[in-house]
């Protein structure tokens, strides 16, 4: 076998193995709120893989954001929210660096030393646990030259500081229907928050025909730390013509929020009415 040949075999073997060792590390929970009274979180990480873990923790601001039709996206470069918001220099974690053997689980335990006279509200960072498998390669310079392929992966779950009293109130500004290229009913729903913490809850949009009968439901999660527009795309050709409703409710009814009711809010709501031709 010729020495390209032999380096493809190679790179597609070393993307199959290690694409599925990766994907079986597990994060949880996916969000961690601690407080000024409660200083202390906790996560775990868990190696499904059949292979040893190298494992390092660190964290970096970013939240999700949109564009105008409601494609949502991380936003790691904002430098003015970050100096503003980011609770990412407070934290230390124990261990921040481990290896993991396969079917194990590492409690990561987290202490967080705000400053004193920081305002009311909530304070926010993403946890990157970064996991590379720890595998030693065979030599086989014998044969000539090998690439050895390692992925690194990065698992990136949520990190909440509430200092203080927590507003999370957040506003449907508008929404509005919009026809895609396919021709389905697309409504986007511009939110935003004006409060001091942001908006962890569920987007439920509810589609009633002329005599008030519930055609479709759409159930979704949404974090609203600015303002972001959220898409939802009804199938028109399961519809028959006619006038309908779109009716929009936001509210906070999540299960990370179970033990912080002070992140809770009342629930809104907007109506829409559209026709389908």
């Amino acid at each position: 076998m010729n020495y390209s040949r032999r380096l493809v075999l190679l790179i597609v073997f070393m993307l199959s193995f290690y694409s599925s060792s990766i994907a079986q590390i597990v994060v949880f929970p996916t969000t961690v709120i601690v407080s000024k009274s409660n200083r202390f979180g906790t996560f775990y990480v868990t190696n499904k893989s059949q292979d040893p873990q190298q494992i390092t923790i660190s964290y970096k601001f970013g939240y999700p954001t949109s564009d105008s039709l409601g494609n949502i996206y991380m936003q790691y470069s904002d430098s003015i929210a970050s100096q503003k918001y980011s609770c990412a220099k407070w934290l230390k974690s124990y261990p921040s660096k481990f290896i993991l053997p396969p079917g194990q689980k590492q409690t990561i335990r987290m202490l967080i030393s705000p400053p004193s006279n920081i305002h009311d509200g909530v304070y926010w960072t993403r946890l990157v646990t970064n996991s590379k498998p720890q595998v030693n390669f065979p030599d086989t310079t014998k044969n000539g030259v090998v690439t050895h392929i390692v992925f690194a992966v990065d698992h990136v779950t949520s990190i909440l500081f509430r200092n203080g009293k927590a507003n999370p109130h957040v506003q449907i500004l508008s929404l509005k229907t919009h026809r895609d290229q396919q021709g389905n009913m697309q409504f986007l729903a511009k939110l935003h928050r004006d409060g001091n913490a942001p908006f962890l809850g569920n987007t439920v949009l509810q589609i009633y025909d002329s005599n008030g009968k519930l055609v479709r439901t759409f159930n979704e999660p949404i974090a609203v730390y600015f303002d972001i527009t959220k898409e939802f795309t009804l199938d028109t050709n399961k519809y028959s013509a006619g006038k309908y409703t779109a009716r929009l409710t936001l509210n906070s009814q999540r299960d990370v929020l179970a033990n912080h009711p002070m992140l809770k809010t009342s629930t809104i709501t907007k109506k829409i009415a559209f026709k389908l031709k």
